[in-house]
């Protein structure tokens, strides 16, 4: 249906998708939200365009340190280049959006540095000088460890996930039985089809 425009707002990245577009949030919550830009939007309905104006409300942008030597503020600035090449990237996905805005100053921007080596205590050792008074704040955070984990925290995800099914299949369960207490074996093969049950 390529006449219907949709479009939502959500803390996520912002991207187009088709006739989708996700405008994303106005500003950072938290360090978890890091390289991406965020856009004020205006969409011209006559003319089917969208113009979206980055605001730089605090960003977070990440840097992995223990591959390279001390972080510098030209290699801030080439990862913020990468977030903004990545940015447009993400709307060349269906809609007309043009975004417009530089990569923010140090002084706005809150670097968090992956690391597995580093701690606060040496950081300012593995930084060009007077690079943490530039930013606004820097936050130090453990690389993902081994692919274990990783398959761990999915299985986990998974059993959760097949957990709370199954707590709503029970929900749905009771309250069929409570509500339509005759009906329920009628309509039991019905619900067992759309695995309610």
């Amino acid at each position: 249906m390529d006449h219907i425009q949709l479009i939502s707002g959500h803390i996520h990245t912002p991207f187009s998708y088709k006739n989708y577009t996700c405008m994303g949030s106005v500003r950072y919550t938290s360090p978890l939200e890091q390289d991406h830009y965020k856009y004020l939007f205006h969409r011209d309905t006559k003319r089917n365009t969208i113009e979206g104006k980055q605001m730089v409300i605090n960003p977070y942008v990440s840097i992995s340190a223990d591959d390279q030597g001390a972080i510098t503020s030209s290699l801030i600035q080439q990862r913020q280049a990468e977030i903004d090449e990545f940015s447009h990237e993400a709307f060349q996905g269906g809609q007309n959006v043009a975004l417009t805005g530089a990569a923010p100053s140090l002084a706005a921007t809150n670097l968090v540095i992956k690391t597995d080596t580093l701690n606060y205590d040496t950081l300012e050792n593995n930084l060009e000088p007077h690079l943490l008074e530039s930013l606004s704040s820097r936050t130090l955070k453990k690389k993902d460890t081994s692919s274990l984990n990783i398959s761990f925290t999915l299985d986990m995800a998974q059993k959760n996930l097949q957990s709370s099914i199954i707590d709503r299949k029970i929900i749905v369960k009771d309250f069929i039985m409570s509500r339509f207490p005759n009906e329920f074996e009628k309509y039991r093969t019905l619900l067992d089809e759309m695995h309610l049950l």
